[in-house]
C-alpha cells in the first residue's frame, strides 16, 4: 500500500485524484431550452458538464467514443502490408 490511505482506496479514485481534464464547451440543455455553457471534465475516460445556468448535468460520453475505427483498422491493413512488402513480416 502506497502513501496514508485507508484499506481498499488506491489514490485514483475522482474525489482524491480530481478530473483528468477541464473545460468550458457550449452545448444544448434540456431544463434550460437552450444553448448554454457547461463545465465540463472528464475521469477515466469519461466526460461529463454542468450547465452554468441552471447547474443540470450533461453525460458527454465516452472519450473513445470519437475514435473512427474503420479508418484505424485501414491504418493497420496499410502498415500489415507495407512490412509484407518490406519483407519484415
Amino acid at each position: 500500500m502506497a502513501g496514508n490511505y485507508p484499506d481498499g482506496v488506491t489514490g485514483n479514485e475522482y474525489e482524491i485524484a480530481g478530473p483528468d481534464d477541464e473545460w468550458e464547451s457550449e452545448h444544448y440543455c434540456e431544463k434550460c431550452e437552450k444553448d448554454t455553457v457547461f463545465s465540463c471534465e472528464s475521469f477515466q475516460k469519461q466526460r461529463s458538464g454542468i450547465c452554468g445556468e441552471c447547474d443540470s448535468d450533461i453525460d458527454l460520453g465516452h472519450t473513445d467514443d470519437d475514435i473512427d475505427w474503420d479508418s484505424v483498422r485501414e491504418q493497420q491493413e496499410d502498415l500489415e502490408y507495407f512490412r509484407r512488402e518490406q519483407g519484415w513480416d
